[in-house]
């Protein structure tokens, strides 16, 4: 039954499944799960949302280096707070890009509801000529 072509081929597989997983391992020998990470009670996976939002109106408030800064810092806060990890974000002159990972349990709406509602009301507690803008405080 077993010729030599199959104990060749079955030699080659096992050769390359251990190459392969030895080049997945790192270097000291260890073995790294990248599901250990990401595990949770009965599930295992990850929620990364692109989200991107505008000023009102399109308004471009957020222009001066000194109020990016301020953005920057107000949306990295916002993700602490609510338990959510902020892989990316870029700040332009009338709207921001936000890469994020939030917990599983989190709905997507749920999570850019928080970061915008946290990051406009901090904006408005320290640029108070935001004020001039937008009387109502919807930014």
């Amino acid at each position: 039954m077993w010729d030599e072509w199959h104990a060749c081929k079955l030699f080659y597989c096992s050769v390359v499944s251990f190459l392969l997983v030895k080049w997945c391992l790192p270097e000291g020998g260890e073995t790294m799960n990248v599901y250990q990470q990401s595990t949770h009670a009965h599930s295992v996976g990850w929620s990364t949302w692109h989200f991107e939002w505008c000023t009102k109106y399109r308004y471009r408030m957020l222009g001066r280096e000194d109020i990016k800064n301020l953005c920057l810092i107000a949306v990295q806060e916002a993700a602490n707070k609510h338990g959510m990890e902020v892989i990316d974000m870029e700040v332009d002159v009338g709207h921001v890009h936000v890469i994020v990972s939030i917990p599983l349990t989190m709905a997507p709406s749920k999570a850019l509801h928080l970061l915008k509602g946290f990051t406009s009301k901090l904006m408005f507690q320290l640029v108070p000529n935001f004020r001039k803008r937008y009387r109502k405080g919807h930014l």
